[in-house]
């Protein structure tokens, strides 16, 4: 049929890693893919949920060298936080209400990138810190009437 790749979701971001050929760098530290690139004869899981959000950010600001917090620690986290740990930025704190979960992306950011990461429990209100020089939502606050 022609095609040059495809997209995908849940529950297919992590199950369809075993039938590519290779990765992309963010794919391939958050090991989950949603879009399946055909490059020559090989397909290629990438993974764009993060690289969207780094392009509008890149139009205000570079997250290299910066201290970021993030707000939640869902997918959306996830994606968010691995791409700017790969732009550079000095520190990642991840502020969730759930511990484990928030625990869970911070680790995955310091294992598998060279990002500070640490992990904040939100508890009731939460007070960012002073040094944060880019704050990120990635929460569902707002979403619902």
């Amino acid at each position: 049929l022609g095609f040059r790749g495809g997209n995908c979701t849940m529950p297919c971001k992590v199950t369809v890693i075993p039938h590519l050929d290779r990765l992309g760098q963010s794919a391939g530290v958050m090991e989950a893919v949603n879009c399946v690139v055909v490059d020559g004869e090989e397909l290629v899981g990438e993974n764009t949920d993060g690289k969207g959000f780094l392009q509008s950010l890149g139009e205000v600001t570079d997250p290299a060298g910066k201290r970021v917090t993030i707000l939640g620690a869902g997918g959306a986290a996830r994606a968010i936080a691995v791409e700017t740990a790969l732009a550079g930025a000095s520190r990642i704190t991840i502020v969730n209400r759930s511990p484990q979960r928030g625990r869970q992306l911070v680790e995955l950011l310091q294992t598998r990138t060279e990002v500070e990461a640490r992990f904040l429990p939100w508890e009731g209100d939460h007070a960012v810190s002073e040094d944060t020089e880019i704050l990120i939502n990635a929460t569902s606050i707002g979403m619902h009437p």
